[in-house]
């Protein structure tokens, strides 16, 4: 939530990444973390909103379908 471009990216990325590694233990925290990638999708900056968006593929991969249901 902090409203610094750069810090926005890395924190994608940095998110991106765990949930790429620790898939199996993320499954009922999906609709949270999802939440936190809402400010970097409305980015004016296009990279912010690429990463934002990378993130959010990263999210919905760990959850089931039930959780997935309430991001979107």
């Amino acid at each position: 939530m902090d409203p610094a471009p750069e810090v926005q990216k890395s924190a994608c990325e940095v998110l991106e990444q765990f949930c790429k590694g620790f898939k199996m233990i993320l499954l009922h925290y999906t609709e949270q973390m999802a939440r936190a990638v809402l400010l970097p999708l409305v980015s004016k900056k296009s990279k912010i909103r690429i990463a934002g968006l990378k993130c959010l593929t990263a999210i919905l991969w760990c959850g089931l379908w039930k959780y997935n249901a309430f991001v979107f």
